[in-house]
């Protein structure tokens, strides 16, 4: 009994062993395989099987260093080259490509199964860059392929004028095929030679086919187009940059099903296709348009980024810079543009430009009150103004920069502005009064006021007081429009606006040149404005009889005009502020203008 007792605890011990061996070999068979490249994996010929990603890396790595030194030979007739991979700019990706790989996972699936994997499932091809470009450009340098090109027939610009110069036949290499031949040898890190199939090409466009285009594109050369930007004009003409000139030959292709015709590159109609006509597009040169910018546009359209500076010193907040959004004119569209019009003979193209932001960079002391973006801006100009009128401005506008306006506040323009008289720097300028048109000083302050009104308006801000002048001041009108004036008067007329943001409100006040800005710096809190206008109404003529004024100021019998006569009408904008989850508010801006009579100051009548 005691020897079978013994024999089964024997025999119960070995089969433990057995198992926990077995086990064992599991666990390490797992440890070993979990993570590898599965069964199967070939790259560039090689077999990875098994293989840890860093191991499948070492491998590639030598077979990758080996073909990009290797050179290859290409061959045409009796002329050849050897270039290295290296020298075609071919980049292999071999961690790229490993990665790509599926890796054998143990928590999704057995030992069994991992080891059974299909190998065609594992293979793959080896990832590069590869741009043909570079191989092209190399050849046809270095085969002189140039010389066997075709040449379609072409115009040219000599002595003579216009000048058609005949076709070619021709040879070009089938770069198609040898470029997929290289892509097969780059996959599987490969190197071999090639040989360039040569193709017989027979020109697309003829002399004759040129002939029978030749008024037309004589017509297009001559035809003028008039380039536009804002309110000026430039006009341009082929016939005097004859050296511009290229040409292109395309296929008017008709589509009946669809009624259109479109033009296609040759490459792009089948040889089949009868419903097509070649047609000869002219191109310019792109160094000869941006010369053309430089010389002619640029000055008058293109305005430099001018950043800005806000903090705060001793003296208080400083505005430094003007912060002066850049202007660029969209070269290739105007080039595109130009070519459009030269083919379609369009006599008016417009010049698109892009607006670059100005940086702004606000110190942290004036960001904690609120300021740190540029949230409306007021822009009017003054063309045609006085000496004193401009001082007057260029005066005014100071008095404003670097203001601050607190949440909540409503600000009052003629309490900012301060005192107005010759002591504070101001000159005599005609100013609108019961008694007509007279000189004071800090005549065209009212540019000022309007240039304010419209940051306000732009900016979303509740307006509290404006009145617009009593009769039309083409000053205001320059841009955007009548019916966006604001008129002051200090002791009367005021301009007020509540600033109904998050944050304080920082004025940017300056003049450049004729212009007026007015910037507001600020917390935005998404709200949009949309102007839409202006729209006139109610037109009346100006009285035909001039009022006479009696003036105690003018010798006996003498006259003065102190006012023309004035057309009346009235200019209604509507202003729509857009907050995020609210309803649109639309508002009406109402401006009425008198008509007016001349008006003239007369002196005492002579006894």
């Amino acid at each position: 009994m005691a020897k079978k007792t013994k024999s089964t605890i024997k025999g119960l011990a070995i089969g433990i062993a057995i198992g926990l061996v077995l086990v064992g070999a599991l666990v390490g068979a797992k440890i070993y395989l979990h993570g590898k490249l599965p069964a199967g994996t070939i790259v560039a010929n090689l077999d990875l099987s098994y293989h840890t990603p860093e191991e499948a890396l070492k491998a590639l790595q030598t077979k990758e260093t080996m073909f990009l030194n290797m050179p290859i030979l290409f061959t045409t007739g009796d002329k050849q080259i050897q270039l290295t991979p290296q020298d075609l700019g071919i980049q292999i990706l071999l961690k790229d490509t490993i990665t790509t790989i599926k890796r054998i996972d143990l928590k999704k699936q057995t030992i069994t199964q991992s080891l059974q994997g299909k190998e065609t499932d594992a293979s793959t091809d080896v990832l590069y860059i590869f741009d043909p470009e570079i191989l092209i450009e190399k050849l046809n340098k270095a085969l002189e392929l140039e010389n066997l090109a075709p040449g379609n027939a072409h115009f040219v610009i000599n002595s003579q004028g216009l000048t058609i110069i005949e076709e070619k036949s021709g040879q070009l290499p089938n770069y198609e095929k040898l470029i997929k031949e290289i892509k097969n040898s780059v996959s599987s890190l490969e190197p071999r030679s090639f040989q360039l199939e040569l193709v017989d090409i027979v020109p697309v466009i003829t002399k004759e086919d040129l002939q029978k285009q030749e008024a037309e594109i004589k017509r297009k050369i001559r035809n003028q187009i008039s380039i536009k930007w804002d309110n000026k004009t430039w006009y341009f003409s082929l016939k005097d940059h004859l050296g511009w000139i290229s040409f292109r030959e395309v296929v008017e292709a008709s589509l009946p099903v669809l009624n259109l015709e479109v033009l296609l590159e040759n490459k792009y109609v089948p040889e089949s296709y009868e419903n097509s006509a070649k047609v000869i597009l002219l191109g310019i040169d792109t160094d000869e348009v941006n010369e053309y910018i430089d010389e002619q546009l640029k000055e008058t359209i293109e305005v430099e980024v001018e950043p800005v500076s806000i903090y705060k010193n001793e003296d208080g907040v400083v505005v430094d810079g003007r912060g002066i959004d850049g202007v660029r004119i969209q070269r290739t569209d105007l080039k595109k543009a130009l070519e459009l019009a030269i083919n379609e003979e369009v006599g008016e193209i417009e010049i698109v430009t892009k607006d670059i932001p100005a940086p702004i960079t606000i110190s942290n002391e004036i960001q904690e009150l609120g300021v740190h973006e540029l949230i409306g801006t007021g822009h009017t100009t003054f063309y045609g103004s006085t000496r004193n009128r401009i001082h007057n401005i260029s005066v005014g506008m100071d008095n404003f920069n670097g203001t601050l306006i607190p949440p909540g506040e409503e600000f009052s323009f003629n309490t900012n502005l301060g005192r107005v008289d010759g002591t504070t720097g101001y000159k005599k300028e005609l100013v609108i009064t019961n008694a007509g048109t007279i000189p004071e000083y800090g005549g065209g302050l009212c540019q000022v006021s309007t240039t304010a009104y419209r940051a306000a308006i732009f900016s979303g801000l509740p307006i509290t007081a404006r009145r617009s002048h009593s009769y039309a001041v083409s000053y205001y009108s320059q841009l955007l429009g009548y019916g966006l004036d604001a008129t002051i008067y200090i002791g009367g007329q005021d301009l007020k606006f509540t600033n109904d943001t998050p944050g304080h409100i920082l004025i940017q006040a300056y003049t450049d040149g004729l212009h007026a800005y007015f910037k507001f710096y600020g917390t935005s809190d998404g709200r949009k404005v949309e102007l839409e206008g202006p729209h006139f109404s109610n037109y009346k003529s100006p009285p035909a009889t001039p009022l006479y004024i009696p003036s105690a100021d003018l010798a006996p019998g003498e006259t003065k005009q102190v006012e023309q006569n004035h057309t009346g009408f009235d200019a209604l904008w509507h202003r729509t502020i857009t907050r995020e989850d609210e309803d649109p508010v639309k508002e009406e801006i109402f401006s009425h203008y008198k008509a007016i009579p001349a008006k003239f100051l007369t002196g005492p009548t002579e006894e």
